[in-house]
């Protein structure tokens, strides 16, 4: 009976000693495949990368376009953009201002259009396209059309006021701190 203990004691001892050596080898082949140094529980996240810099001429993609005027009807009849300008043909356009904020410029069909307004009804990728009549804005009608990127709107450079210049005085003078 002892050889037969023995025997089952190092077939045990080997099997115990193969699982050791497989949860080894299993670990390191999976710690090389860990991207970050959170740790396994931690879910990944991938981080934000600043979006390429835009340069004249690139596609943003399709837009839907629709035309609108300055009546009653289209706009409240206010005859200002949101920015204050008086929309003018061929050149104003309403858009959301989330993805192409005021001043932005744009070529829609070979010309080139500011967004000056923005509407209730243009949210994403859809753009109004101001007419100077509402019988052109209607026959506009919707397209879906593709927008190509000019420019970024204008920092506005703010000045700060001139600072103040008070007269020197002599150091270790009457009323210096240091006196």
């Amino acid at each position: 009976m002892k050889t037969i203990c023995n025997i089952c004691k190092k077939s045990m001892r080997a099997a115990a000693l193969t699982a050791i050596c497989i949860l080894c080898f299993s670990f390191t082949a999976f710690a090389g495949t860990e991207t970050s140094d959170k740790g396994p529980g931690v879910p990944q996240v991938e981080e934000p990368t600043e979006p390429a810099e835009l340069k004249e001429g690139d596609s943003l993609g399709i837009f839907k376009t629709t035309g609108y005027c300055s009546c009653e009807k289209c706009s409240k009849g206010s005859g200002l953009t949101y920015s204050g300008t008086t929309p003018t043909p061929n050149h104003t356009i309403s858009a959301d201002l989330t993805l192409l904020p005021l001043g932005t410029k744009v070529k829609i069909n070979d010309i080139v259009y500011t967004v000056e307004d923005m509407g209730g009804g243009v949210d994403g990728r859809k753009i109004d396209i101001y007419y100077g009549s509402h019988e052109d804005a209607l026959a506009h009608g919707l397209s879906n059309t593709e927008v190509f990127f000019v420019s970024k709107p204008e920092e506005k450079k703010v000045e700060a006021p001139a600072e103040e210049t008070k007269p020197s005085r002599p150091l270790n003078g009457p009323g210096d701190a240091y006196s």
